[in-house]
């Protein structure tokens, strides 16, 4: 027997994931304040949110940046490994790509996170097909 979701309970899982992300807009962790104000303040070249509600993966990213369609996750220490994995398939198999960095990451070397995140997405965008050769969907 194969489990379906109906259409309301997908609408209802979506205004709950939604519900949340505006809880965590409103109440940052220490970690994710830093990487905003870094993103802030060192006048990145890209656009990026936080955090942001997708409904098809039923997930909620720390950051996104559409133009590398790149989602940054923060990861505190109460993580999920497996759950983790499981989620960063289901985002690849949708055509995100996964950027992950540790709180101690942050604390220690935001700088460098942000660089990181730069070559990340200037990796990204160089694989992505020009528009004679069609638009990545």
């Amino acid at each position: 027997m194969v489990w379906e979701v109906t259409k309301e309970e997908r609408e209802v899982k979506l205004r709950d994931l939604q519900k949340h992300a505006e809880s965590m807009r409103q109440n940052p962790t220490e970690q994710e304040k830093i990487l905003c104000g870094c993103l802030i303040r060192y006048k990145m070249d890209f656009e990026w949110q936080r955090p942001i509600v997708d409904g098809t993966c039923n997930f909620i990213a720390d950051f996104y940046i559409p133009k590398a369609k790149l989602v940054v996750e923060v990861d505190g220490d109460t993580h999920n490994y497996f759950q983790d994995w499981v989620r960063d398939y289901k985002l690849r198999r949708e055509g995100y790509e996964v950027f992950r960095v540790s709180n101690k990451e942050v604390d220690e070397r935001p700088r460098e996170v942000i660089d990181e995140i730069k070559e990340c997405i200037d990796w990204i965008v160089k694989r992505l097909p020009t528009e004679e050769e069609g638009i990545r969907g």
